[in-house]
């Protein structure tokens, strides 16, 4: 088993662990977007993130992936290094991955909305993208795991549900290992302004 926590407090068990420890919060001013005249003004951003620094090529994925996706592959790789597992000596049908995400990939939904409006068509790669299982079908993809390929959309507890299932399908034999991600981006201006009218977050 290993972990790779990508978040706000630190990125890789190491530096995450030591935040926590030392009572660190990863709270501060909204900056991946224009948060307008919402009453919340403050994120817990992941910092300084740059997919090639996790995956070879990142710099080029990363122009056409969504935030969420690069987030899913970048703690896949983090994950599997800390659980030191080879992946050649693995049987990749019996090698599975679940996604949990809340909201998926909005951003860049809202995104292909804005740019059909101004261009009436839309870039071939967007099928890829536009939907809250791309990120397990990119991972799967890109470590060759042939398994059980599954996404979990159910709130903010998708993460910890995409868990529990995985271990059950380990339990019953179904699969020898999963991968399981929990995985969001949700500083998007609309995303804001619903959970604000919900009265959710914190002014």
């Amino acid at each position: 088993t290993g972990v790779g926590p990508l978040s706000a407090i630190g990125c890789g068990r190491e530096a995450f662990w030591d935040a926590l420890v030392a009572g660190r919060h990863g709270f501060g001013p909204i900056t991946l977007c224009d948060a307008g005249d919402s009453p919340s003004r403050v994120a817990a951003e992941v910092k300084d993130f740059a997919l090639e620094h996790y995956v070879e090529n990142g710099q080029v994925m990363a122009r056409r992936t969504p935030r969420p996706v690069q987030f899913a592959l970048a703690s896949a790789v983090l994950a599997l290094h800390d659980a030191e597992i080879d992946l050649d000596g693995c049987d990749p049908d019996r090698f599975g991955v679940h996604v949990g995400t809340s909201i998926g990939n909005m951003a860049t939904v809202l995104g292909l909305g804005a740019e059909l409006q101004r261009h009436g068509r839309l870039p071939p790669h967007s099928a890829f993208y536009a939907f809250n299982h791309s990120a397990a079908c990119q991972v799967s993809s890109f470590f060759n795991i042939r398994g059980p390929v599954h996404t979990t959309t159910s709130g903010c507890n998708s993460g910890l549900d995409a868990l529990g299932q995985s271990m059950r399908m380990i339990q019953s034999g179904s699969v020898d290992c999963m991968l399981v991600i929990g995985t969001d981006c949700e500083v998007v201006p609309e995303v804001i302004a619903a959970l604000n009218a919900s009265g959710s977050l914190a002014t």
